[in-house]
């Protein structure tokens, strides 16, 4: 835990920030209270209380003095901190977010952004109760008259390192609109492929003026229902369904607030292995909406057309999606293979991996990581 002062504790003030240094909590919190009962509001006292409790394990308790606190000063960005703290401890990640992101709203703060990034490294939501909050924790402890005075001297001590988070801020909250924008342009070429031009693909004109006319356009309670439906995708460890839920919320009309909060959450999504894969869209739904499906992994079956080897460094190859025997050809994907493999034109096979994108010829473009025989 970080403690900061600026200017001088005088009378109770200086006895209560000498004991909470030295870590007697219970001194400090009687003596804050003494403070508190002469003078309500006083926001020292009750963001000093607040601390008490959480480091005694009493969050309902410092949750009131904080609520108190934030009534009086809610730009102080140490209030929501420990707010989220709490959270934290308890394992409520999403409230956590939640109350940072508020803040950061409000008034943008390294302590908010430094507590904010902790979260984005978390490997799962459930591992929250692990975090070791007591160095995301900061009190400044200053004098009775410290909302004025020490304006000043707060700006010149944070002034250095103030300007560059800022920018990694801005970075932030630019990332949900940097790549909204990049999905939707990821309608790619691709070179090194021979395409299946005598190949007709079922329903073709249909599904190319499909994905011209597409929109994601959701209203207040929809997105509020596939946000919950991420929540849940991620906590069930559907890949797909969870990586198709982040890729529409970021195409659609949501609020830049809103798709910070579902990159957030992006960073749970679990990767899958080829063993698995759980929902698996169709290639007329990829071929209408490619950007919706970036990264989603595939399972599909066909046959092998315009097989090519560079080398021993990669295999590429045209799939016939579901194409294993008669009939008309669903749709063609252009499978890119690391390494020389053993592979021949009009072989039946499953393959296995991610959506990269689409060519201009309405190829969905994916990455093999597995082949298997057709069983």
């Amino acid at each position: 835990m970080k403690i900061s002062y600026i200017g001088t504790a005088k009378g109770l003030h200086a006895q209560a920030v000498k004991n909470f240094a030295k870590g007697n909590y219970k001194i400090a919190y009687d003596t804050w209270s003494t403070i508190l009962d002469k003078s309500s509001g006083d926001i020292v006292a009750l963001k000093g209380l607040a601390y008490c409790c959480v480091l005694e394990d009493k969050d309902r308790e410092a949750r009131s003095y904080l609520d108190e606190a934030i009534s009086y000063a809610a730009n102080d960005p140490e209030i929501p901190n420990l707010i989220a703290i709490i959270y934290l401890q308890n394992g409520q990640v999403q409230e956590a977010i939640e109350t940072l992101l508020e803040a950061i709203e409000r008034k943008s703060d390294p302590l908010l952004t430094k507590t904010l990034n902790t979260i984005k490294d978390l490997k799962t939501p459930d591992s929250a109760k692990m975090i070791s909050t007591k160095p995301l924790m900061h009190l400044t402890l200053p004098s009775a008259g410290y909302l004025l005075e020490n304006t000043k001297a707060a700006f010149l001590k944070f002034a250095p390192i103030g300007i560059p988070v800022l920018l990694v801020l801005l970075l932030i909250l630019l990332y949900p609109y940097m790549r909204n924008t990049a999905l939707g342009l990821n309608i790619q070429n691709r070179g090194g492929i021979t395409a299946a031009t005598e190949i007709n693909i079922k329903g073709i004109k249909e599904i190319v003026n499909a994905r011209e006319n597409f929109k994601i356009i959701l209203d207040a309670d929809l997105i509020k229902y596939k946000f919950e439906q991420l929540r849940k995708s991620i906590s069930d460890q559907h890949h797909n369904r969870a990586r198709i839920l982040v890729n529409e919320l970021f195409a659609s009309n949501a609020s830049f607030a809103i798709k910070e909060r579902v990159e957030i959450m992006e960073g749970f999504i679990i990767e899958p292995t080829v063993d698995s894969v759980d929902y698996v869209p169709t290639y007329k739904e990829i071929a209408i909406a490619p950007a919706i499906y970036e990264g989603v992994m595939l399972r599909w079956q066909g046959t092998i057309a315009n097989l090519h080897h560079q080398g021993r460094k990669k295999t590429t190859f045209d799939l016939l999606v579901n194409f294993v025997g008669q009939g008309q050809i669903e749709g063609i994907a252009a499978v890119e293979l690391e390494g020389m493999q053993e592979l021949n034109n009009g072989e039946k096979i499953t393959v296995i991996g991610p959506v990269l994108g689409i060519t201009e010829d309405n190829r969905i473009i994916m990455r093999g990581d597995k082949i298997l025989p057709l069983s």
